[in-house]
């Protein structure tokens, strides 16, 4: 019997070895399955261009905000200054090459602006874009005809214009990036207490900023946020996109101008 008893304890404990054993063995094979299967399924997402090997990349941002107001009274004898008052801002954008060196993949040969969004809007006046001719940047005036509808498509040189003989009347980058994209930001008709803001005509006036303050306009009312997509395609027939964001600069406006420069910013195009 009790031969019997140290037989039939020998052969569970076997049984319990060979379980054990078979149980680790599963274990450790659903370790190794899962572990290749991570290795073949990398994670998804990964962007093709870094900041390391993108050719372009937004770096610098130049923002300018300031007011006028543009006299709507008549005649040598009026009595009152009639003051149809906008806010604008000129923005410059400068896009990087990533690489010293020229080549068909650091140059471009079109460039257009696109899906101009202004998702954070003024409360007060009607805000626009427009193309801003550089060499006008900081002063108040702007045409119509450079208000930007859907798209805005930049005519591309290949020229090093050594002796200024290229106009910026029109828009106009070089395949280098060596100019700045600008543009000008105006919101419209923000008197909202009557058409015009009306002032004795012996008031002394500085027509800049200062009139948000002299017209009593909040500057909380004109905080403007918008975005819009820079698209540009290389030498080398690549296409890069990136949507900017622009948070309107007002802080200081109501002293005269309020201006922002944006560095090392780092925005990357990335290929579509």
């Amino acid at each position: 019997m009790k031969i019997f008893i140290k037989l039939l304890i020998t052969l569970i404990l076997l049984i319990g070895m060979v379980t054990l054993f078979f149980s680790k063995e599963r274990v450790l094979s659903s370790f190794y399955v899962a572990t290749l299967r991570r290795e073949e399924c990398p994670q998804q997402g990964a962007e093709e261009y870094s900041h390391e090997n993108s050719p372009f990349i937004i770096n610098k941002i130049i923002l300018y905000s300031s007011a006028y107001g543009t006299n709507k009274g008549s005649g040598q004898n009026q009595s009152s200054w009639l003051l149809d008052i906008y806010q604008y801002t000129d923005i410059a954008i400068f896009i990087d090459r990533n690489f010293s060196d020229l080549n068909e993949k650091n140059t471009i040969k079109k460039l257009y602006i696109e899906n101009i969004n202004f998702y954070n809007s003024s409360e007060t006046g009607t805000p626009s874009l427009y193309y801003l001719d550089a060499k006008h940047f900081g002063n108040a005036d702007y045409l119509e005809d450079y208000k930007i509808l859907d798209k805005l498509e930049f005519t591309v040189l290949n020229d090093s214009n050594e002796n200024n003989s290229i106009q910026t009347n029109t828009p106009v980058l070089f395949s280098d990036l060596s100019n700045p994209i600008t543009l000008k930001y105006i919101n419209n008709n923000i008197y909202n207490r009557g058409n015009y803001f009306e002032a004795p005509i012996n008031t002394p006036i500085i027509l800049d900023g200062t009139l948000i303050d002299i017209a009593k306009i909040s500057v909380s009312s004109l905080e403007t946020s918008f975005n819009f997509d820079i698209v540009l395609e290389n030498n080398n027939n690549d296409t890069f996109r990136y949507k900017l964001n622009i948070n309107i600069p007002l802080t200081n406006v109501y002293m005269g101008y309020d201006k922002e420069i944006l560095e090392n910013l780092n925005y990357v195009f990335l290929k579509e």
